[in-house]
């Protein structure tokens, strides 16, 4: 799995999109004419990733800390139910 954020994926692809399109000759305004899209966007993009990317690593830190949370607290589980007493030795 990457250690890369979605909104740092999202940069770095947008990196290369455009490093893709200067090796052939090409501009990132001919590629949203092509694709219909305002020639801004990209350029708002990366100085600010959208929001939606944003919440998407947001929701994925909680879970990666709630995931840890349950971790933890399964290992304190299994270790309080295996911790030998010495009681059964006695019988």
């Amino acid at each position: 799995m990457s250690s890369r954020t979605s909104t740092e994926q999202f940069q770095h692809d947008l990196e290369q999109i455009e490093a893709r399109l200067k090796s052939i000759g090409k501009s990132i305004t001919d590629a949203c004419d092509a694709v219909g899209c305002s020639r801004a966007t990209p350029s708002r993009w990366k100085k600010h990733a959208p929001n939606t990317l944003r919440i998407m690593d947001q929701l994925q830190a909680y879970v990666a800390e709630q995931e840890a949370l349950a971790r933890a607290a399964e290992a304190e589980s299994e270790d309080a139910g295996g911790v030998d007493t010495g009681a059964e030795a006695d019988e």
